[in-house]
């Protein structure tokens, strides 16, 4: 795992950014490279900020990735010509460009999305301006509530989705529960009415 790697998306369509100034397409975290590919904060907090651009270019995208963000490219030279001196009769000097332009920023290269359906969460949903969400229901369809991420609400990992769901289908549930009593309640005082009407009549003699 690396504790400091940056990642850069960077293709024809996407913009990237310095380690120095990092955007919603430059993120700087532990980096965990898995049997099937790379993996970790860094890199779900960047599909995360990146989700819909990464859909418009069908998950075809290059990746920058700097291994030691904490050293300037020169460093990385100085170092390991450093390590050509001390280490004379070993290849490290054959090698010292390419392990230089490798740990400073090796490109990688995304050919599509995961079929496993790994997804921590998805982007998209429900537009949040057609929700109210002192009840989560809907303002376009009365009796209609949403919660979890058929809203369009995706947060970075660290429990955020999970709170969003938690606390949505909470709210929604109680809202949708208090409509139902309130319904019914009214259907009981109207039955109420109906027969002391009917008692009034037959008082009557009517």
């Amino acid at each position: 795992m690396g504790k400091g790697a940056v990642m850069e998306s960077s293709s024809s369509n996407v913009l990237s950014s310095t380690p120095t100034t990092l955007s919603p397409l430059a993120q700087r975290g532990p980096l965990v490279i898995t049997h099937t590919g790379l993996s970790g904060p860094a890199i779900l907090r960047l599909s995360a900020f990146a989700a819909r651009l990464l859909a418009l270019l069908d998950y075809q995208a290059s990746f920058r990735i700097d291994w030691l963000p904490e050293f300037a490219y020169p460093d990385v030279v100085q170092r390991l010509q450093r390590a050509q001196t001390a280490n004379a009769r070993k290849h490290v000097g054959t090698y010292c460009p390419l392990l230089t332009t490798t740990a400073a920023g090796s490109v990688y290269v995304s050919r599509g999305k995961s079929i496993h359906k790994e997804e921590f969460t998805t982007a998209g949903g429900v537009a949040l301006k057609e929700v109210d969400f002192k009840t989560f229901g809907s303002k376009r369809v009365e009796g209609l509530y949403f919660a979890g991420e058929i809203l369009d609400v995706d947060g970075v990992t660290g429990g955020f989705n999970f709170m969003n769901c938690w606390s949505g289908g909470y709210i929604a549930g109680r809202s949708l529960a208090q409509r139902i009593i309130a319904r019914d309640e009214d259907g009981k005082d109207g039955g109420r009415e109906g027969q002391e009407g009917d008692r009034d009549t037959r008082g009557l003699g009517l």
